[in-house]
């Protein structure tokens, strides 16, 4: 039986891809002995948290299918030596779910290890630690003295101050360099830019968290807000989350709450000017917003910022109509927090309306799960909190494209690079085997294999030529050459490509012969493999040439092509919504860009059970 998984369509806003007769979509046919080289990937730059029913479609079905523990387990963003995996941060993933990870300390091991690093991290993310959700990995990449990442492929950053002496334009492109660099170590998210405003030059030096380490953009709100924003701005650019800090401002305090406790702001205001820089992030489309733990006793005296609901719910989601991720400072091993236990620190925070508990030391962990999860399971309210900042989470993972994601490639693409790939957020490829009854995609067993060996559940596809031999002739060369499937939870039904014919756009067949074609292609894959093919078309291809027949809807699920930001709503008759929708032909990911309807545990059902 064919996958079908309902979810809420958005407006129809862009008429369904179709290639013109003679043209080809990036599933390409043959038409010399050489395939031409495919277009360069562009970069993905995505500033903000999308509200869109795409985002939410697909962060909702993903909180579904998880367990109670896993989606408490969401909530936390633990340490890891930057230079290595602590052995502490994979139980926290293994164990207790954790979604995401910061990379700290010091490393100078340059991109390519830190990359690697990265990729032994999300090793861990499997069905049984997050439900196959990507982790979350960021660091602390602001610049000056605090920048975690260095060595081959890094930049030396230079300090907040120093940056805010660039134009906007230049400090914009200058981050969008340094974002790149986060990506291709496989980090998603910097702990940076800083919005809290130092008064003077002169106060700095008493400034401990930030005067001190010149990681102020400058004196004045305006400053602070044109160049932190504009800081975001060249990370979003790059494909990499920002996160805005240190709300709502360590620019006025002396000490540091990371090594004193006690510390308070008795100038902020809840309508101060000094507020401005962060709300000039937010309106920009920041996806972070990171809160102090300092007080400020001028709005909430009795509570550190990040266990103030006032601050967080009144001012983070009220005045400043933030919708994103709401992420704590260090609650592991930070002195201001300290007089409260590890559990207490993580309940109060996430009742106060945060989202991610942070800690640096990931032994404190946990404690704070342990807590956290007793809480929601015996609290209705509180569990729908929990529920709330899941989805928030899952849905800024899914903008970063951590969710749902795959990718399709031919020869075209040639040696793939399937582990930055897969750290890339990519879980599923569909990889072209043959073409007609002719041809062998010379780089099959590269792309076929070498997706499955870093982790990605993966199928293969045959580009249909109806015009050129039978439907069982084509299928049977196709099982021979790569289409087969088995039931191991990692294999995709096979797939049909059907597009335009190179000299007529139904390969010169009429409906009803096309619709007998496919028919026998299908039946015979079905009887030979016990799957019956995933089919790849666009709506009015579909129409055109098979009359928008309905006899494949109970069989076959579909894999739409429809360019643009906005999911196929044309779909094949008698078929419930879409399976596979390729939204693009390049992108972040090598190839074309797709989308599973649907959790990463439906699609491994997908590859488990047979027709």
């Amino acid at each position: 039986m064919s996958l079908t998984l309902a979810f809420p369509r958005t407006p129809r806003s862009l008429r369904p891809m179709l290639a013109a007769a003679g043209s080809l979509c990036l599933l390409t046919a043959v038409t010399t002995a050489q395939p031409g080289a495919s277009a360069e990937a562009a970069g993905l730059s995505t500033a903000g948290v999308s509200t869109s029913n795409l985002a939410t479609s697909a962060a909702s079905s993903v909180l579904a299918s998880m367990s109670q523990a896993q989606r408490v387990g969401q909530l936390f963003m633990v340490g890891t030596p930057a230079a290595s995996v602590s052995s502490q941060t994979v139980t926290d993933i293994q164990t207790y779910h954790a979604g995401s990870v910061m990379l700290t300390g010091r490393s100078s091991a340059g991109v390519a290890a830190t990359a690697s690093v990265s990729a032994s991290l999300q090793s861990k993310a499997d069905i049984a630690a997050t439900a196959g959700v990507p982790l979350y990995i960021a660091t602390d990449q602001e610049g000056g003295q605090v920048q975690v990442l260095s060595g081959a492929g890094f930049s030396s950053i230079p300090s907040a101050l120093t940056q805010g002496s660039s134009s906007v334009a230049t400090l914009r492109a200058n981050a969008k360099v340094w974002g790149g660099q986060l990506k291709a170590a496989g980090v998603h998210m910097n702990l940076a830019p800083v919005l809290d405003t130092v008064p003077s030059a002169a106060f700095a030096p008493y400034n401990l968290p930030i005067g001190y380490y010149d990681r102020e953009y400058g004196f004045d709100p305006v400053t602070v807000g044109a160049k932190g924003t504009a800081f975001a701005q060249g990370m979003a650019d790059a494909g990499v989350d920002a996160s805005i800090k240190h709300f709502p401002g360590l620019g006025r305090v002396r000490a540091n709450p990371d090594v004193s406790s006690g510390v308070t702001d008795s100038q902020t205001t809840r309508t101060d000017s000094y507020l401005q820089p962060f709300a000039q992030a937010v309106n920009a489309g920041a996806p972070v917003l990171m809160m102090s733990t300092a007080y400020y006793s001028m709005i909430d005296a009795a509570n550190p910022a990040a266990f103030s609901s006032t601050i967080v719910t009144g001012m983070v989601r009220g005045d400043l109509g933030f919708n994103g991720v709401i992420v704590s400072d260090d609650l592991g091993q930070a002195a201001q927090v300290q007089a409260w236990t590890p559990g207490a620190r993580a309940i109060n925070f996430l009742n106060a309306g945060g989202d991610m508990v942070l800690t640096v030391d990931p032994s404190v962990m946990p404690a704070m799960y342990n807590a956290v999860l007793q809480k929601a399971n015996a609290d209705s309210a509180f569990r729908a909190k929990v529920d709330a900042s899941v989805l928030r989470i899952l849905t800024a993972k899914d903008n970063r494209g951590l969710i749902s994601r795959g990718m399709d490639v031919s020869s075209a693409q040639g040696n793939v690079g399937w582990q930055a790939a897969y750290n890339n957020g990519a879980r599923f490829a569909y990889v072209k085997a043959t073409e007609g009854a002719s041809y062998v995609n010379p780089y099959f067993a590269q792309q076929y294999n070498g997706s499955y060996n870093v982790g990605m559940v993966r199928g293969a596809y045959h580009y249909a030529t109806p015009s050129s031999s039978t439907g069982l002739t084509q299928a049977d060369y196709f099982i021979a050459h790569g289409g087969g499937w088995s039931g191991d939870g990692r294999t995709l039904p096979p797939a049909l490509v059907l597009q335009p014919g190179a000299s007529a756009t139904c390969h010169g067949l009429s409906q009803a012969s096309m619709v007998s074609w496919i028919r026998a292609f299908s039946d015979r894959m079905h009887s030979r493999t016990a799957k019956y093919p995933m089919i790849y078309t666009n709506f009015d291809w579909w129409n055109t040439c098979t009359g928008n027949t309905s006899v494949f809807a109970a069989t076959n699920p579909f894999w739409i092509a429809r360019y643009g930001a906005s999911p196929p709503v044309s779909i094949p008759a008698g078929s419930a919504t879409w399976t596979m929708w390729q939204s693009a032909s390049s992108g972040l990911l090598p190839g074309g860009q797709d989308r599973f309807n649907g959790s990463y545990l439906q699609l491994r059902a997908l590859a488990t059970n047979p027709d």
